[in-house]
């Protein structure tokens, strides 16, 4: 609350890092995965949808069109529900996009992203970025989606020390760029 005003409604720590890193991946064939892992982790589910730019295009202040569309798409191929969702990276590179986010992809009722994240907050409830979201852990540009699914993955693994949630089955990434103007939605199941 003290740091440093940017605009009306932002100050510094309200926004994420942008800063290096890198993160990787493997993915493979189920056949060869379970020669690999004891553990494995699947993609159920993936939407991603590009809309026009900017954030105008959207139906309102507390919405983004294309993080609901692909959220929307991920959550039917995986055949689950919103409420169905044990633990979530949600991209929250500014403070701002948290509420909307959970607003679009349906864990939260239009209007109540705020207070959602507030009861989070208030029960120590880590189910949303256990790791501190974007904000929390910088935000390296190229590799943000890849680290966030990562730690869904090690989530699904337990398999992430003090930030472990309890017993989660099912965890989604939700990824965004250019002000909403493209979103991406994974379901990952173990």
């Amino acid at each position: 609350m003290n740091s440093k005003k940017l605009t009306d409604d932002l100050r510094l720590l309200d926004c994420s890092r942008p800063c290096t890193g890198s993160a990787s991946i493997i993915l493979g064939s189920e056949e060869k995965v379970k020669q690999l892992s004891e553990n494995p982790v699947w993609i159920t589910g993936i939407g991603q949808k590009t809309i026009s730019a900017g954030f105008t295009k959207n139906i309102s202040f507390s919405s983004m069109e294309s993080t609901k569309l692909a959220g929307q798409a991920a959550l039917k191929m995986a055949d689950k529900k919103i409420e169905n969702i044990d633990v979530a990276e949600i991209h929250d590179a500014f403070s701002v996009c948290e509420p909307m986010a959970l607003e679009s992809l349906g864990f939260s009722k239009d209007g109540k992203g705020t207070d959602m994240v507030k009861e989070l907050h208030e029960t120590n409830n880590f189910k949303i970025n256990p790791r501190g979201g974007l904000i929390g852990t910088g935000h390296p540009l190229g590799a943000t989606g890849i680290a966030q699914t990562i730690e869904i993955t090690q989530q699904l693994q337990s398999n992430t020390g003090n930030r472990q949630t309890e017993n989660p089955q099912v965890g989604l990434i939700h990824n965004m760029s250019a002000a909403a103007t493209s979103s991406t939605v994974l379901v990952l199941e173990k």
